[in-house]
C-alpha cells in the first residue's frame, strides 16, 4: 500500500469495491475470440447500474459505508476491477488487492496474470529489468497523448516505443474561496514558497480556517526535496541537513490536540464546512473531492466560489511540482492471453469515465477534450488545475511505507527530532541500497 497513513484524511469508502480474493484470482481466463466477440456488450455490463448514482456522490453527503472495511489507500487506479475483470475474463491483480509481491511475480515470469495496475515504483522496477512488452495500439497511443506530459513520458521506453498506459495519477493542490482572495488580496504569487504560505497562515487572525494540511501535504514538499535534492535512483540521499530538518519540524513538528487526535496547529480536518466559502481560507484536497463528472451545476457552484493554486514549492530550487502517486496498466509479458488483454486495455481507455470509481475519479488529462461534460473545462479553476498538472515532474521512487510510522510517531509527540531522523535515515538506506 502507497500512503496508508498519509490518505487516510480522503475519508473515501468505496461502495462496490473488489476484494483480494475477486480480483487477484487467477483462475482461468477466457479465450481471445471470446473477448474480441463481447466487447461491446462487456463495456455495457462494466457500466454497472448505479455508477452514476454512487459516482455522483457530493462530498458533503453522506458517503456510503464500505462493507469490506477496505481503504481507498488500498487500492491502485481507481478503475471497477471487479467488473472489468468479470465481463472480459482477464486475471487482473491491483497493487495493494493482493498480499503477493506483484513484483517478484513478474521477475519470476509468473503468467497467471494478464494485467498489473501498479504505482510508479513497481513499473519503475519492471522497466529498469526490460521485462515489458511493447504495446502496439493505436487507441492507447492517442490515450497517453492526452494525460499530462509527466505521465505520458513515464509509459514509453529506451527505444520510444509505449509499454504502458496511464490510470491515475494523485494530484492535490489548494483551494481559496474568491471571497477570501477579494478579502485579504491573496495572488498565487503570495503563496508560491512554503516560507510565504506559513507566514501567511500563522499570521491570519480572521475567523477562516484552513483544512487538510496534514501528512499528505508534508509528503508533498517531501517529494518536492527528493527530486530536487536527492538521488533516489543511485540511492543518494540526505535528511540531516538544515534544508530538511527545517521542513520536517515545520510541518510535522509541534502539531497540537484536536479531540483524539493531532493536526499542525493551523490546520483542522476536512470535514463537512470545507466548500463554505465563509468559513475557508485554504482546503488543501485533490479536485475529484470538488468537481462531479456527473453533476454540472454543482460544479458550476465550486467553479464560482472558489480559485485553485499550486502547492507551494519548499524554495527557490524547486522549478516544478513533483506528482509522487501514480498508476499504470502493465500488460504482463508472460501472460498467455496479451491480445485479449490489450483488447481490454483499448476498451479502457475509449470508454475511461465509464468504467472508474464513483468519486475520486482520475483527472489525468491535458487535452481538455477527454472530461465529461459535466466538467466546466473553460472555468478558471480547472484551467489552473491543468496547467499546474501539466507543469509536473515525477518522482520514481517512493520511500513512504518505509518512514510513515516513523512520521507519524514524531507528529504526535512519541518520538524526538534527532531519534526520526537517524530512524528515517536507517529504513530508507535499507530500502534504497539493500
Amino acid at each position: 500500500m502507497k500512503r496508508l497513513f498519509i490518505l487516510l484524511i480522503s475519508f473515501v469508502l468505496l461502495a462496490s469495491c473488489a476484494t483480494a480474493d475477486t480480483v487477484g484470482d487467477s483462475s482461468s481466463a477466457g479465450s481471445e475470440q471470446d473477448i474480441a466477440d463481447s466487447q461491446d456488450s462487456a463495456i455495457e455490463t462494466v457500466r454497472i447500474s448505479d455508477i452514476n448514482a454512487r459516482r455522483g456522490v457530493y462530498l458533503c453527503d453522506p458517503e456510503p459505508e464500505d462493507p469490506d472495511g477496505l481503504e481507498l489507500s488500498e487500492y491502485a487506479g481507481l478503475l471497477e476491477y471487479e467488473a472489468l475483470a468479470e465481463v472480459s475474463g482477464m486475471n487482473i491483480e491491483v497493487h495493494g488487492l493482493s498480499d503477493e509481491n506483484q513484483t517478484l511475480k513478474i521477475l519470476a515470469g509468473d503468467s497467471d496474470i494478464d494485467i498489473y495496475f501498479l504505482f510508479l515504483d513497481d513499473m519503475q522496477l519492471i522497466k529498469e529489468k526490460g521485462f515489458c512488452t511493447p504495446i502496439e495500439s493505436d487507441i492507447i497511443e492517442q490515450f497517453n497523448s492526452k494525460t499530462f506530459p509527466a505521465l505520458r513520458d513515464y509509459c514509453v521506453d529506451e527505444n520510444g516505443d509505449i509499454i504502458a498506459m496511464p490510470v491515475s495519477q494523485y494530484m492535490d493542490a489548494l483551494f481559496i474561496p474568491k471571497k477570501a482572495v477579494d478579502e485579504l488580496g491573496i495572488e498565487a504569487e503570495d503563496v508560491e514558497y512554503l516560507d510565504d504560505f506559513l507566514e501567511l497562515v500563522r499570521s491570519y487572525d480572521g475567523e477562516r480556517h484552513n483544512y487538510g494540511f496534514h501528512t499528505m501535504f508534508y509528503y508533498e514538499l517531501e517529494d518536492q526535496y527528493h527530486y530536487y535534492y536527492c538521488d533516489l535512483e543511485n540511492g543518494e540521499f540526505e535528511y540531516d541537513n538544515e534544508v530538511f530538518r527545517k521542513l520536517y519540524e515545520d510541518l510535522l513538528g509541534g502539531w497540537v490536540a484536536d479531540g483524539n487526535d493531532y493536526r499542525p496547529e493551523f490546520s483542522r480536518y476536512i470535514g463537512q464546512h470545507v466548500l463554505d466559502e465563509d468559513e475557508n481560507l485554504f482546503i488543501y484536497t485533490s479536485i475529484s473531492r470538488l468537481l462531479s463528472v456527473t453533476d454540472a451545476e454543482k460544479n458550476k457552484a465550486v467553479t464560482d466560489s472558489l480559485m485553485c493554486f499550486p502547492i507551494p514549492k519548499l524554495d527557490e530550487n524547486v522549478e516544478k511540482h513533483v506528482g509522487g502517486s501514480a498508476v499504470f496498466a502493465y500488460i504482463n509479458p508472460y501472460s498467455k492471453n496479451k491480445e485479449a488483454a490489450l483488447r481490454l486495455l483499448e476498451a479502457i481507455a475509449q470508454n475511461f469515465y465509464d468504467v472508474t470509481y464513483w468519486h475520486t475519479v482520475p483527472y489525468i488529462f491535458s487535452d481538455m477534450s477527454m472530461y465529461p461534460e459535466a466538467i466546466d473545462t473553460d472555468s478558471q479553476l480547472f484551467r489552473d488545475y491543468i496547467a499546474m498538472s501539466n507543469n509536473c515532474e515525477m518522482l520514481l521512487y517512493s520511500v513512504n511505507d518505509e518512514v510513515s510510522y516513523i512520521d507519524w510517531q514524531y507528529a504526535y509527540h512519541e518520538l524526538p527530532l534527532e531519534d526520526a531522523l537517524a530512524e528515517r535515515t536507517r529504513v530508507v538506506d535499507i530500502k534504497l541500497n539493500e
